[in-house]
């Protein structure tokens, strides 16, 4: 009687399961037959990942290696066409491919490298398309291939450690915002205490990259209205990049830490206390004096300003107007202007108006856009003729008038010549 043939190991198994499902996989991305089950399928392969270097997979290196590479190019493609779910689904098989080439290759080091950064890529994308449930699976995986990259560091090479570093950085970045994204802030703050025991040790791209997440985490939880966390997290943002030299950062680095600044002047905001106010109003001292004109600064001061009953109406005035004669005209900055003309008429109408006569006569008449000149010429008039504080009122209207006539090389709309010729004639009947 021939011996029996001995059962495949259960490694052998679970590898057919996952080529099997990558060479279906494939077919389906192929002819564009994606469906949620795919998902399901692929939450299944990832679980069934074993962690460990084993020889019995050895022979099947190439079928791996090859459905990865497959299955990786296919997901660019994917994304060119717009096809999120598939690109993500892709990511995730090269994922579970890459993992088992890493534990088949002799070059263990290097491989489970690949296979790491490839499992901190992943959960980045299943966030982005709101797949936390795979994000998570992902990052159970990660926490295994962590600890592998670890263990071998004692064999490593310097370069390898610096490697390693990276790999590390990167890992406990991508599990801050995974905690974050299921609304486990103390996780989050438990992964942040074991990255950055000392912020200087970061390197500048993991700071960056560190930043930005925290800086997220505060917005999130600004429009949560949790005013108080929002500021501790933008602060530790602010902390993360404060602890990189200038030269060694990117220059993008310095637009995230004024977005920074300028999220924390607008949590302050919100926060009744008298230091609050004082200390939004330092950050947007120090923004001022290192950005200037930057319209970003110039906005949070006129803010501040409106929010403050008590400060001086003149400060108000010289901000906006500061923020008239520098500000790129776009629709949505001629809405910001106009609504804090709205603001200065009850406080003081004179300046308003004065505001207004600026706009139009030193921007709006030489902008290509009658509506805007119409708008402000309209408000323009109601300042002067529902406010008995406007200096010389009628009077000042009919100037302001007979100025855009000379600067103006067109004719105005109906309403804005219907609202003059009512107030002219209105004028003359009073005199």
């Amino acid at each position: 009687m021939a011996p029996t043939r001995p059962r495949r190991s259960d490694l052998e198994n679970r590898l057919k399961l996952i080529l099997d499902f990558a060479a279906s996989l494939l077919n389906n991305l192929r002819d564009r037959d994606i469906h949620h089950s795919l998902t399901t399928d692929l939450y299944s392969h990832l679980d069934d990942i074993p962690v460990g270097r084993s020889a019995a997979v050895a022979n099947k290196f190439r079928d791996v290696d090859n459905y990865g590479t497959e299955l990786w190019n296919l997901s660019a493609q994917l994304k060119r066409d717009g096809s999120a779910t598939a690109e993500l689904v892709c990511l995730g098989i090269h994922t579970v491919s890459a993992v088992r080439e890493g534990l088949s290759s002799p070059l263990q080091f290097e491989y489970l490298r690949v296979c790491s950064s490839i499992v901190h890529k992943v959960p980045k994308k299943a966030l982005n398309e709101g797949q936390f449930a795979l994000a998570e699976r992902v990052v159970e995986k990660a926490a295994s291939y962590e600890e592998l990259l670890n263990n071998t560091s004692n064999e490593s090479n310097p370069t390898n450690e610096t490697a390693l570093i990276g790999l590390s950085r990167e890992y406990f970045i991508v599990r801050i915002t995974v905690a974050w994204r299921q609304n486990r802030l103390d996780i989050a703050e438990l992964m942040l205490s074991k990255l950055t025991p000392n912020n200087n040790v970061l390197d500048p791209v993991s700071a960056e990259c560190l930043a930005d997440v925290l800086f997220e985490i505060g917005k999130d939880q600004h429009v949560k209205k949790q005013y108080l966390e929002a500021v501790r997290w933008l602060e530790k943002a602010d902390d993360v990049l404060v602890g990189q030299s200038l030269e060694n950062v990117s220059s993008e680095a310095s637009d995230l830490k004024t977005s920074i600044m300028h999220a924390l002047v607008k949590v302050l905001m919100n926060l009744p206390e008298q230091d609050n106010n004082e200390r939004a109003w330092n950050i947007v001292n120090k923004l001022d004096n290192e950005a200037g004109d930057k319209l970003l600064v110039l906005l949070l001061k006129l803010d501040l300003l409106a929010a403050d009953e008590n400060s001086p109406t003149i400060n108000y005035s010289e901000a906006l107007e500061r923020v008239i004669r520098t500000v790129h005209l776009t629709e949505s900055n001629f809405r910001t202007v106009m609504h804090h003309v709205h603001k200065m008429k009850s406080r003081n109408a004179d300046m308003a108006f004065h505001i207004l006569e600026t706009l139009l006569l030193e921007r709006l008449a030489v902008a290509d856009s009658s509506e805007w000149v119409e708008r402000a010429l309209v408000t323009a008039i109601w300042v002067a003729t529902t406010s008995a504080g406007v200096t010389g009122g009628l009077e000042s209207l009919e100037r302001l008038f007979e100025s855009l006539h000379v600067k103006l090389d067109r004719s105005l709309g109906e309403t804005a010549t219907h609202a003059g010729q009512t107030v002219c004639a209105y004028n003359n009947a009073t005199m």
